[in-house]
């Protein structure tokens, strides 16, 4: 009689691996490198140029970025959640409603960060359709073109956007 409740339970155990949810791999990514964002100067705009050493971690709805100067010195260090985004950038602290809002007061662009980490991955975000482009590997995503070519062999990605107001173009090159 003392096997039927043991026997019970083990069944029951297994049949709860079985209907349990797998794993999931959202786990948090984290991505360090140099980032640089240039801007060409057009009739609306002058050139910028902006670079730095980065690290991302997190994901989109939760997350953080901090870009440092060449000698180490936080630059910027930005926090986010579903409730916004909070930048501390040397005794200066900013509240953002969206990552956008955000990538534009920090970079000088307006970088579309939520994709970051599929776009690091070799991938288009989910949450729009991309068109894919063959020179030489890539895709294209609002209005961006992100070449992958280079990602898996060196850690580069390159991603330009041409606008009326000109073109930005982004270079990540991750840490190996």
């Amino acid at each position: 009689m003392a096997r039927r409740p043991l026997s019970v339970a083990l069944v029951a155990w297994m049949v709860a691996g079985c209907v349990s949810a797998p794993p999931t791999s959202a786990l948090p990514l984290a991505y360090s490198g140099r980032l640089a964002v240039r801007a060409a100067a057009s009739a609306s705009r002058a050139a910028t140029a902006f670079s730095a050493r980065f690290e991302l971690s997190g994901n989109a709805t939760h997350g953080r970025l901090q870009l440092f100067s060449p000698l180490g010195t936080t630059l910027a260090d930005a926090l986010w959640n579903p409730s916004g985004v909070v930048l501390r950038s040397g005794e200066h602290l900013q509240v953002f409603d969206t990552l956008d809002d955000m990538a534009l007061s920090a970079l000088g662009q307006p970088i579309p960060l939520a994709a970051l980490w599929d776009w690091l991955e070799g991938r288009p975000h989910a949450s729009t359709p991309a068109l894919p482009i063959h020179a030489p590997t890539g895709f294209e995503q609002w209005g961006w073109r992100i070449d992958t070519s280079s990602l898996q062999d060196a850690g580069l990605l390159q991603a330009s956007q041409d606008t009326p107001a000109g073109i930005t173009t982004l270079r990540i090159r991750l840490d190996r």
